[in-house]
């Protein structure tokens, strides 16, 4: 980008209507270090703006500025977009926050305040427009002056912990109180700030995601943030188009509460599309990462899979019990607590159940090609299948025989066991070509 012009920025997504507004920059280069600092003097007190010296540097393609705020106006200034656990992240900014990270932060400062301590540096992104003054120079990293409107908010895209320690939540269960408030003298501290001067939401999104090394995202939430995969857009887009999925997938969890109304994790349903690619839905990242050199390398090769995806869903979820009757339900709706019920009940509620659909959704795919008629011939077959739990043909393979219980197995050679038996059921084998 020209330092000179305006930046335009990037439409926000279409999925992130509830997201912040990230505002524009106007770069404007100035011959010396003096006329830098006139110029923005003069924005400050024609607007009663703030003026902080900055470095001005590019990264990846994309203009930064680094500086440092105290601890007392991080605080006041940044602000989180938390998600919310069971719904769906990509309308927030930030994961959702885990409370005993933010706890053990705001303790580890309280207990080090007179002493040493680290705070490493927050990356920010802009609610508002700005101003910058850069010297001019054939360098890309370069000294100058921001000027920040004095109503400036900031969004945090990594380090919303580091800011709840900070300041404190009351609206938690624990009622974080704050290392400021507990340690007053850490207030004239300081923090360095890399804002990033990024207005598209989704590479906030990535941005995060690359930078969650400190505390593992949950897989279901790094799968849904991280689009550089390209596993992960056909995932996504999956997500998006089969009805059964729309509005029934908990992207930001480890695990489904026993009563939760969604129907998958989103890191359950990459396993039933690693079962639709690859064929294996424990193959390793070594596998997947070659499935995408071979498989998936160009839009139009990710493009066909979302559809394959997408049609075998559809299909049976308007044939295959109970599903047409989950489809039935509205999302978030009083009904949708059935979902659990009947979770309990229906193997193809299940992740093992998921992974075996898709298995077979990968043979049927290669074997059979564009041969639509042959492939809905076999997964009428499969719709009809007794998917309950104690359903003779799932006894000895996915469900222990004699234990009392439905405990569904997830190892791979019961999995593989319970594969066979489907095939034989619905009359096919790899050598079968309808």
């Amino acid at each position: 980008m020209n330092p000179t012009t305006e930046e335009p920025g990037s439409s926000p997504s279409t999925l992130t209507s509830t997201m912040p507004v990230f505002g524009e920059t106007l770069f404007r280069e100035c011959e010396t270090a003096d006329e830098a600092k006139r110029l923005a003097s003069d924005e400050m007190f024609a607007t009663g703006g703030l003026v902080f010296p900055v470095t001005w540097f590019v990264q990846g393609g994309r203009n930064h500025l680094a500086f440092a705020l105290t601890l007392r106006d991080i605080v006041q200034l940044a602000r989180r977009n938390s998600a919310i656990r069971g719904a769906d992240p990509r309308h927030s900014t930030n994961r959702p926050l885990v409370v005993d990270h933010a706890k053990a932060i705001e303790d580890y400062l309280v207990a080090n305040a007179s002493s040493h301590y680290i705070l490493p540096a927050l990356t920010l992104t802009a609610g508002s427009e700005m101003s910058v003054y850069a010297i001019k120079s054939g360098s890309k990293i370069r000294a100058g002056y921001l000027v920040l409107p004095r109503d400036v908010t900031f969004y945090v895209t990594d380090g919303q912990h580091r800011l709840v320690a900070l300041g404190g939540d009351q609206a938690t269960a624990k009622r974080l109180q704050g290392a400021l408030n507990r340690a007053p003298d850490l207030a004239g501290d300081a923090v360095a700030v890399d804002l990033v001067l990024e207005r598209n939401s989704e590479q906030i999104h990535q941005d995060f995601a690359d930078a969650a090394q400190t505390l593992r995202m949950p897989p279901s939430m790094l799968a849904a943030f991280n689009q550089r995969e390209p596993f992960n857009r056909v995932l996504n887009q999956l997500s998006l188009r089969a009805g059964l999925l729309v509005g029934r997938i908990d992207m930001s969890s480890s695990t489904l509460s026993k009563g939760s109304q969604k129907l998958f994790l989103l890191n359950q349903v990459r396993g039933f599309l690693k079962e639709l690619v690859i064929g294996d839905y424990a193959a390793s990242e070594i596998t997947v990462a070659r499935a995408e050199r071979e498989q998936l390398a160009t839009r139009e090769e990710q493009d066909e899979w979302i559809d394959r995806g997408t049609q075998l869903l559809d299909y049976l979820a308007d044939r295959m019990k109970p599903w047409p009757q989950i489809k039935g339900m509205k999302p978030g709706a009083p009904e949708s607590n059935k979902v659990a019920k009947l979770r309990e009940e229906y193997l193809n509620l299940t992740a093992t159940g998921l992974n075996l659909i898709g298995r077979v959704g990968h043979v049927l795919f290669e074997d059979l090609g564009n041969d639509a008629t042959a492939r809905q011939r076999y997964l009428d077959r499969l719709a009809n299948l007794d998917w309950k739990k104690d359903a003779p043909m799932w006894q000895g393979n996915v469900i222990a025989l004699g234990t009392g219980t439905a405990k569904v197995a997830t190892n791979r050679a019961p999995v593989a066991a319970a594969y066979a038996k489907i095939l034989e059921s619905v009359g096919y084998s790899p050598s079968t070509k309808g």
